[in-house]
This record gives structure tokens, C-alpha cells and sequence, in this order.
């Protein structure tokens, strides 16, 4: 019965952790090149432009298949999300971190300056910071 080689043990394992961190710092850098032009999240819960049938079937390329998506299709009216300047109380307080009182602070700041310009504009709410911000950052939009 012969033993593992401990010196090709630890090489493998060193093999799967590189493989696995660079696999990580492609699909960063993958998410971060998505997000470049655009301050707005990814929304992962719409739905992704559909590939054309042909690409599963193997009769044009992938590359191909990627240039014949309609990206113009894709829905940017960010519907899904609350506008913090037309939104209700009852709105805002739906949101993490935020309750009744701090929907009134964020009304009340709103109808004394006038509608917000960008969400980073909620900090100057009393009571809302960095965290409570980021709680909401994906889920709120200014239009």
C-alpha cells in the first residue's frame, strides 16, 4: 500500500486555492467592468436578454451568439425600485433600516430642500448614515 506523497498533497491544495481565487478575481473584475459606466447595481432579479437558440445547438459561436443580443432590450426604468423622491412613508418605511420615523425625516428633508439628486444626498438625513444607506443602496433611485 503505497502513501500519499505529502510534498503533492500540499501542491494540490496550493493548486486548488490559486485556481479558486483567481477564478474569484476574474468574475470581480467581470462584475466591476458590468458596473463601470453606471453607478445602478446589477439587478439580478431581472431577466437576463435571451441567447438566440442556435448557440446550444453549435451552428454559430458563442461570440457571435454575445454580439446578437439585443442589449437595448434590457429594461433600465428600474422599476422595481423606490424612487426617494415620490416615494409614501408608507414606502420608505418598507425599506431596511428605515421606520416611521426616519420615512418623516426623509419627507420632511424633501419638502424643506426640495427632491433629491443623488440617494448618497439621504446622509444628510438625520439618522441615516453609511450603513443604513447601504442597507438600501440596491433597492432605491432617484429620477
Amino acid at each position: 500500500m503505497s502513501r500519499p506523497n505529502p510534498t503533492s498533497t500540499a501542491r494540490t491544495g496550493q493548486l486548488v486555492a490559486v485556481t479558486v481565487l483567481a477564478n474569484l478575481l476574474i468574475t470581480g473584475l467581470v462584475v466591476v467592468a458590468l458596473r463601470w459606466p453606471s453607478s445602478e447595481p446589477i439587478r439580478l432579479i431581472e431577466p437576463a436578454p435571451s441567447v438566440p437558440a442556435l448557440v446550444g445547438e453549435g451552428e454559430i459561436g458563442v461570440e457571435r451568439a454575445v454580439q446578437s443580443l439585443d442589449l437595448a432590450a434590457i429594461d433600465s426604468s428600474n422599476s422595481t425600485l423606490v424612487d426617494i423622491n415620490a416615494a409614501s412613508a408608507t414606502d420608505l418605511d418598507a425599506l431596511p433600516g428605515i421606520g416611521p420615523t426616519l420615512a418623516g425625516r426623509v419627507i420632511r428633508y424633501r419638502e424643506e430642500h426640495g427632491p433629491f439628486s443623488t440617494i448618497e444626498e439621504l446622509m444628510n438625513v438625520q439618522g441615516i448614515g453609511t450603513a443604513t444607506l447601504d442597507k438600501m443602496r440596491g433597492l432605491i433611485t432617484v429620477r
